[in-house]
């Protein structure tokens, strides 16, 4: 093996975020890369850590099979009690795996939480970029439909779910019977599920809105 080749892995993903398939599963988890050491130029290795496993040192050259230097796709995702956005910027820094220069993790639903009564018992966090919260955004988990949506939000007592990278669905403070319809950071409509209909109160959006409901087969929902 190349030291230089090891070189680059270094200046690209040390202290970084990436994923990883350990010998005993069959699974991807996200890692922190905290150090790359090549004392010894014919084994070197790199020091990880994830919550589950704690921290541990991992040879070069045992684990580059086992290695996935993807990203999660960007636009949001289900989180704990709400939904969150992955984004991520133009690629013109040397890092190469996710970290906060490349990426960044939005909170569309922090300009309504404070209006949720007793808002603080929902305990979400500030939204960065961790492993419980790029596990979330990696596994990538939507309701089936609008209306599992709205039970879950219900029976689970959580703000809002994201039905899919792009349209969400949260309760509206104001209205307790009604609930807001989001596109990534931006509210445009409201639902109300007594008359199973969507107000999009953007215009510009309508078109994607019903395109939208077209895919999902979602035929008894109905645009107003």
């Amino acid at each position: 093996m190349a030291v230089n080749e090891f070189d680059e892995f270094r200046k690209q993903y040390e202290k970084t975020f990436i994923r990883i398939k350990f010998e005993n599963t069959n699974v991807y988890k996200v890692v922190n890369i905290l150090a790359c050491i090549s004392d010894d130029e014919k084994n070197p290795y790199f020091v990880i850590h994830n919550p589950e496993i704690g921290q541990c040192a991992i040879k070069w050259n045992d684990t580059r099979q086992s290695l996935d230097y993807s990203f999660p796709k960007v636009g949001l995702f289900n989180h704990k009690h709400g939904f969150l956005l992955f984004h991520r910027f133009p690629e013109r820094q040397w890092k190469r795996g996710i970290t906060s220069a490349n990426s960044h993790i939005g909170n569309p639903l922090w300009s309504i939480y404070t209006r949720i009564p007793d808002y603080r018992r929902l305990n979400f966090e500030f939204p960065s970029i961790t492993y419980s919260v790029l596990e979330s955004a990696f596994h990538g988990y939507y309701p089936t439909n609008i209306d599992d949506a709205i039970y879950e939000i219900e029976s689970e007592s959580i703000c809002g779910v994201c039905i899919n990278g792009t349209f969400g669905i949260t309760k509206n403070p104001m209205l307790q019977k009604e609930y807001l319809f989001w596109k990534s950071l931006s509210i445009i409509g409201t639902v109300d599920v007594r008359t199973r209909t969507i107000e999009v109160i953007e215009p510009v959006f309508r078109q994607e809105v019903q395109d939208f409901l077209k895919r999902k087969q979602e035929f008894d929902w109905k645009l107003r």
